[in-house]
C-alpha cells in the first residue's frame, strides 16, 4: 500500500518537477510615441522643451535623472528639447551600469581646505550651515540638494561643521 501511494504521488508531481522556471520577458524600448507622451505629461506648459528642474521632478531617482539629463542635453543649454528627449534618450530608463559617471565633486580637498568653504557658506558664523543657505552657495541646485541630503547624518535639516567636513568628504572620496 505504501508503495502504491508513492507511486501514485511520484506520478502527479513528477511533470512539476520537470517544468523549467519561464523568465519574464524583457520589456520592449519605448517608442518614439509613447516617449512624445511622457515628454508631453512633463512638459505642463506646452513650451517644447524640459527645464533640468523639470525633468528631475518627474523622475523616481533624482540622482540618475540628474545624469540622464547631462547626457541628453546634448547643446548643453540647461533643457531638454522634444528632438533631444526622443533622439537622445532612447529606453525608457537608462540603466545605471550604461550610465556615465558620476560628476566630479564640488567640495574637493582636505579637511582643512572644506572647513574652509564651511566657514565661507555660514555667514552667520552659527556653526550650522541650513539647507537654504547650502543650495545658494552651489552652482547646481539640483545635484547640491541630493548632496545636502546625504551629508545630513541626524537629519535635522542642518549641516554641522563636522558633518560638512566628514560626510563631504566621505562621499569626495568615494567619487574619486
Amino acid at each position: 500500500m505504501k508503495k502504491l501511494i508513492l507511486l501514485m504521488t511520484a506520478t502527479m508531481l513528477a511533470p512539476l518537477a520537470s517544468t523549467r522556471a519561464v523568465e519574464a520577458p524583457t520589456p520592449p524600448a519605448a517608442t518614439p510615441d509613447d516617449r512624445g507622451s511622457k515628454f508631453d505629461s512633463i512638459d505642463k506648459e506646452k513650451a517644447g522643451k524640459l527645464s533640468r528642474e523639470q525633468y528631475i521632478k518627474s523622475q523616481k531617482v533624482a540622482e540618475e535623472a540628474v545624469i540622464r539629463f547631462e547626457k541628453w542635453d546634448t547643446d548643453k543649454d540647461g533643457f531638454l528639447t522634444r528632438d533631444e528627449y526622443l533622439k537622445v534618450g532612447k529606453t525608457k530608463k537608462a540603466p545605471a551600469e550604461a550610465l556615465p559617471a558620476k560628476p566630479a565633486p564640488v567640495s574637493p580637498g582636505s579637511a582643512d581646505e572644506r572647513g574652509t568653504k564651511f566657514d565661507n557658506i555660514d555667514k552667520q558664523k552659527s556653526g550650522k550651515v541650513t539647507r537654504e543657505q547650502y543650495l545658494k552657495s552651489q552652482k547646481v541646485p539640483e545635484e547640491a540638494a541630493i548632496r545636502f541630503d546625504k551629508w545630513d547624518a541626524d537629519k535635522d535639516g542642518s549641516l554641522t561643521r563636522q558633518e560638512f567636513i566628514t560626510q563631504g568628504g566621505k562621499i569626495n572620496k568615494a567619487q574619486q
